[in-house]
């Protein structure tokens, strides 16, 4: 049987996802996704379909060719990348896919076009983190220097894949690279993933947190220590 042409799919599901797009829905994610001049989403461009939707659309699809999901990674609006990139961890996921190291080398070309708080949490450490597990994580570094807000944003929720291991190392030396980031939408995710360290070894969370509390933001420490004792996260605290 033959499948249609990668560019013919792409299509396809653009039209597809419009066809069930909301228009006050999507007025309502411009603002929640800060879309607007100066604000962090900038010029992003929704057309209003529910993450539920989208998930169920991918289930429709699935599979579809890798170079689809290239094209649907550079459309304009924010739910077809959002779809290209749950789509992608279809493709990645099953243990004897042969094309792990395509998806991944995929995610790290169109860094770009991942632009958004959501887009980089629903898949970094579900693809790219899952694949460094048991490989060298230079790549994370170097994110983590970028001056893209969103690629630093993936240098540190990749950690999540490696946490769920009870591997913390690459974490804490991330989030000493990331201390003094300037934005706020990585305090969190610097906090968040400190935080899930925190879960598992709230030891080792509380001794790198101690020469160290003093200087981090505040977002940053009061999401890191969430999970901690009320009378440990007082004493950080004060």
């Amino acid at each position: 049987m033959n499948h249609p042409a990668p560019q013919q799919q792409a299509k396809q599901i653009v039209q597809h996802l419009k066809s069930i797009a909301d228009p006050e829905r999507a007025e309502g994610a411009q603002r929640f996704f800060k879309s607007g001049k100066g604000e962090y989403g900038e010029g992003d461009v929704f057309i209003g379909v529910s993450n539920p939707d989208i998930h169920q659309a991918v289930k429709r699809f699935k599979p579809i060719e890798l170079e689809a999901c290239a094209i649907l990674l550079q459309n304009q609006f924010h739910e077809v990348r959002f779809f290209a990139l749950c789509m992608m961890i279809e493709l990645y996921k099953p243990k004897k896919s042969h094309l792990k190291a395509d998806v991944v080398g995929l995610y790290l070309n169109s860094t770009r076009f991942i632009n958004n708080w959501d887009l980089v949490d629903c898949a970094a450490y579900k693809i790219l983190g899952d694949y460094l597990l048991d490989k060298d994580r230079a790549v994370l570094f170097e994110l983590a220097k970028s001056a893209s807000l969103w690629e630093r944003r993936i240098a540190i929720v990749c950690n999540f894949a490696f946490i769920k291991q009870n591997d913390f190392d690459t974490t804490f030396e991330l989030a000493d690279i990331l201390l003094n980031d300037q934005e706020d939408l990585m305090h969190k995710a610097v906090g968040w993933m400190l935080k899930e360290v925190g879960k598992k070894a709230p030891s080792l969370l509380i001794k790198f947190l101690m020469s160290r509390y003093q200087q981090m933001p505040r977002m940053m420490l009061r999401t890191a220590i969430e999970k901690l004792p009320k009378n440990t996260r007082s004493e950080f605290l004060q």
